[in-house]
C-alpha cells in the first residue's frame, strides 16, 4: 500500500510475516530521505511463550555489520509500535507532522535515517516445546520523510 504526499512517501516493508524464531527483513537503501515513521503491527501470536522484540538496524559503512538504532520491549500482546526517526527531533516537538502524530509514538529518535537499514525480530519467552511452536504475525510499514 503506497501513497505519496509532497513530503511523505509510504510503503509496506513487509506486508505480513509469520516468524517462529528470528526474522530479518530486507536491507533497504535510503533514497535521500532524512527520516521515517516506522509502524510495526503485531497482529497475533504474542504471549508469555513467545514475546517478539523488534530492532531497527543501520548498516556500518564499508562492512557487512549492523548497529542498533532502536530496540523495542518484548511484546506480550497484539499491538502497533510507532517509531519516528528524524534529525534533531525531540519527543516534545512531535506535533504538526501529519496524521500519524494523532496517536503517541513508542519511540522518537533524533537522528538521521541510516544510508542502509533493516528490521529484525527476535523472541524471548518460555523454554521448551511451547517456545519452539510459538509464532507471531506482524506487518512492517514505513513513511519516508524528506
Amino acid at each position: 500500500m503506497a501513497g505519496t504526499n509532497r513530503n511523505i512517501t509510504g510503503t509496506a516493508i513487509t506486508a505480513s510475516a509469520t516468524a517462529r524464531l528470528n526474522y530479518t527483513g530486507p536491507t533497504i537503501a535510503n533514497q535521500a530521505y532524512r527520516g521515517l515513521r516506522l509502524f510495526i503491527d503485531v497482529t497475533a501470536g504474542s504471549s508469555a511463550a513467545f514475546k517478539p522484540k523488534f530492532t531497527l538496524q543501520g548498516a556500518i559503512p564499508g562492512t557487512t555489520k549492523f548497529y542498533s538504532v532502536w530496540v523495542s520491549s518484548a511484546s506480550t500482546t497484539a499491538n502497533t509500535m510507532k517509531v519516528l526517526v528524524y534529525p534533531g527531533i525531540k519527543s516534545s516537538t512531535v506535533t504538526g507532522l501529519g496524521p500519524s502524530t494523532q496517536v503517541g509514538y513508542t519511540k522518537v529518535i533524533g537522528d538521521a535515517l541510516p544510508a542502509f537499514w533493516r528490521i529484525r525480530s527476535t523472541h524471548s519467552g518460555s523454554s521448551g516445546s511451547s517456545k519452539n511452536a510459538a509464532r507471531a504475525t506482524f506487518g512492517i510499514y514505513a513513511e519516508f520523510l524528506v
